[in-house]
C-alpha cells in the first residue's frame, strides 16, 4: 500500500523547450518504470535494460485517467517495446505511444538521452503518434 506516493517534481514550468533532468540512472528501476512530474504532467521513464534502451511516455493512462503507467508491466509485441496498464491491461508502444490493443487511444512521448549518468528528458512531448529522436544507447558526455 504505497500508493499514493510522492512523485518527483522534474520542473514546476517546462514553458520553454529543453532538457530537464529526471535522475541519476540508477534511481529508474531495470526493465521497469518510474514517475516524474513536469509541469502538470505525470511523466513515466521507462529503463530497458534488456534492450539497452530508454523511453520516456505520458504516464496517465487514457482509458482511465490515472497515473499508473510507470506500475505498467513492460514487454516487447513483435519487437514493439510496450507497457501494459495495470488496470485494465492495455498495451502502449513506448516508441510512438500508439495504443498495440486496438483503440484509438494513445499516449504522448518524449524525447529522452542520459548525460553523464543521468537521465534526460525533453520538457515537451513529441507530436502524437511520431517517434522521438532515436533513444541513446550509449551514454552523451556534457564536455
Amino acid at each position: 500500500a504505497d500508493w499514493p506516493r510522492s512523485v518527483p517534481v522534474v520542473s514546476d514550468s517546462p514553458a520553454l523547450f529543453g532538457w530537464l533532468d529526471a535522475g541519476a540512472v540508477e534511481d529508474f528501476p531495470l526493465n521497469g518504470g518510474a514517475s516524474v512530474r513536469v509541469g502538470e504532467a505525470d511523466v513515466a521513464i521507462f529503463n530497458m535494460g534488456n534492450r539497452a534502451q530508454w523511453y520516456a511516455t505520458s504516464g496517465v493512462c487514457p482509458h482511465m485517467n490515472e497515473p499508473v503507467l510507470a506500475r505498467g508491466i513492460v514487454g516487447d509485441e513483435c519487437g514493439v517495446p510496450k507497457v501494459a496498464c495495470p488496470f485494465h491491461k492495455k498495451t502502449f508502444s513506448l516508441e510512438d505511444g500508439s495504443c498495440l490493443s486496438g483503440d484509438a487511444a494513445s499516449i504522448k512521448t518524449y524525447d529522452i538521452r542520459i548525460v553523464d549518468g543521468r537521465v534526460q528528458i525533453a520538457s515537451r512531448p513529441a507530436a502524437l503518434g511520431t517517434r522521438p529522436m532515436p533513444k541513446q544507447t550509449a551514454e552523451l558526455s556534457a564536455t
